[in-house]
């Protein structure tokens, strides 16, 4: 997660709070912080279809939001969750070793990781938030994760932001916009945004729930310090 700057962001509250400086298009500074994301759902699907079970991703967005909220929250950023296999396991290994109730089912292990996801955005969103003067009223989410509605809508809810989803292939139509803009085919990079944009089905998503949202907060802060 990160914003787009004009300078770097090089002091010692920035180095505290691990976030880095990456060189973007025509100069700009993609200033962000790494999230665990969806690795955590590919590699408990990876872990099911070893067993025989192959679930399919929207049947495990199905399965979450019919399992129970806020029941076990997880630090997706743990390191244990970095290394490959076993993820279910490890997930159930962090609740319970944090005193939570262990999820058992594959719905509550997904939802588990949907939830500790979206409330863990929204901390690095607001960590974030410190680095700017004015901060933005909509999340951007991009790639093959933004098709992920019921996660989409939990990032809303946790952050308190409205979440546009799109494009997909976020990096192929970059790529194809540099070249177009190399090629003099358009004018600048906010003409091959605007192209990208009109040619993308945007879909977008507003808080909710709030009230409950903020509970789980609390309860996130004391997993995830």
């Amino acid at each position: 997660m990160g914003l787009e700057l004009q300078e770097p962001v090089i002091n010692e509250q920035s180095f505290a709070d691990a976030f880095t400086n990456e060189i973007g298009i025509n100069g700009t500074v993609r200033f962000l912080k790494n999230i665990c994301g969806l690795w955590l759902i590919q590699e408990s699907k990876r872990f099911w279809l070893d067993e025989g079970q192959d679930v399919a991703y929207a049947k495990m967005a199905s399965l979450a939001s019919e399992a129970e909220p806020f029941r076990s929250l997880i630090n997706p950023d743990d390191p244990r969750f970095i290394e490959a296999g076993c993820m279910p396991e490890k997930i159930q290994a962090f609740c319970r070793e944090t005193g939570q109730p262990v999820p058992e089912s594959k719905g509550e292990i997904i939802r588990c990781i949907y939830e500790s996801l979206a409330l863990r955005y929204n901390q690095v969103w607001h960590s974030l938030m410190q680095y700017v003067d004015e901060a933005p009223t909509t999340l951007h989410i991009v790639g093959g994760g933004c098709q992920d509605n019921l996660l989409n809508q939990f990032a809303a809810n946790a952050i308190g932001v409205r979440v546009a989803a799109c494009p997909v292939e976020a990096t192929g139509l970059g790529n194809i916009m540099v070249q177009m803009l190399a090629d003099g085919a358009i004018a600048d990079v906010t003409e091959g945004r605007t192209i990208v944009l009109n040619s993308s089905l945007v879909q977008t998503f507003e808080p909710a729930d709030q009230v409950v949202w903020a509970e789980a907060k609390l309860q996130f802060s004391m997993i995830c310090k």
